[in-house]
């Protein structure tokens, strides 16, 4: 059994790391 609750969680955090992280390397550039 899947719980999409818990893999819409993991990839609202995964996508919101990855967004974090792109923007602190535009800000260190």
């Amino acid at each position: 059994m899947i719980d999409t609750k818990n893999k819409a969680l993991f990839w609202a955090l995964l996508g919101l790391a990855a967004l974090f992280y792109s923007a602190a390397c535009v800000y260190m550039k």
